[in-house]
């Protein structure tokens, strides 16, 4: 049948296509996902861990989760320029070849 003849040619594993892809891309999504995370982790002072968490890496922003209001104002108005400076020289020291720029910090209420 028809049907039958389409599925004749050798097929190509997803995994082998998007492995291309990414590799032409530079790091792949769930690594740059990783190495933001670890590096928030680094930077961020002991105080602070158990009221704040990053949830999310997503095109150039990093949402983070905050548990309090007070603590969500000071995020927003106060420390995002410095938080954002220190973690970008965190991510080129974790990472030399490194392309991944966190260019906006998202403060949330969790």
């Amino acid at each position: 049948s028809l049907a039958k003849e389409r599925f004749k040619k050798e097929p190509v594993a997803l995994g082998d296509l998007m492995r291309q892809a990414s590799q032409r891309l530079g790091l792949g999504r769930n690594q740059e996902h990783n190495l933001v995370f670890q590096a928030w982790e680094n930077i961020f002072p002991e105080k602070y861990r158990t009221r704040m968490h990053p949830t999310r890496f997503y095109s150039g922003c990093l949402s983070v989760a905050v548990s309090s209001a007070p603590l969500l104002e000071e995020m927003r108005c106060y420390r995002q320029s410095d938080f954002l400076a220190l973690l970008n020289d965190e991510l080129s020291r974790l990472n030399h070849q490194s392309t991944v720029v966190v260019r906006k910090l998202d403060f949330r209420r969790n």
